[in-house]
């Protein structure tokens, strides 16, 4: 009984930890928990930065549109002036030479303006942008 009693005392005895190559020992449950609490913060981590990286990918596209968007509509507006330009140089000609060739080059000018007119009404920009072309094209 006494050895009975001796094995039951020894199998109430919590195991020590198992020794690692370094002599250190740990405890298994403890650094499981470890390893899943680095891994699911490391997760955490990773997912928020795929979320701050597409939410400036989307910040970079929305930028990229608007760009091009400036960019045809100050070619349309330098167009817009070149005609408006030329028209008046033909009117200006007409009136000093009185010959009514002359007005070729004006209606060519009033049609070059109308065309980048037609453009320019048709950009989409901010709300700046869309209140000063407003007032650009009044009927």
């Amino acid at each position: 009984m006494n050895r009975a009693h001796t094995a039951n005392a020894l199998n109430s005895v919590p195991h020590p930890p198992a020794a690692t190559a370094g002599g250190l020992k740990f405890n298994c449950v403890t650094l499981k928990r470890q390893a899943v609490l680095i891994f699911g913060c490391q997760a955490i981590l990773v997912m928020g930065g795929v979320i701050v990286m597409l939410l400036l990918q989307q910040d970079y596209n929305r930028a990229v549109v608007r760009v091009a968007a400036a960019r045809t509509a100050q070619v349309a507006d330098a167009n817009y002036l070149a005609g408006m330009t030329v028209a008046e140089a033909g009117l200006q000609e007409y009136l000093v030479t009185g010959d009514a060739a002359t007005l070729l080059s004006y209606r060519d000018g009033v049609a070059m303006a109308a065309t980048s007119g037609s453009v320019l009404s048709n950009i989409k920009g901010d709300a700046r942008w869309e209140a000063h072309r407003d007032q650009m094209f009044v009927r």
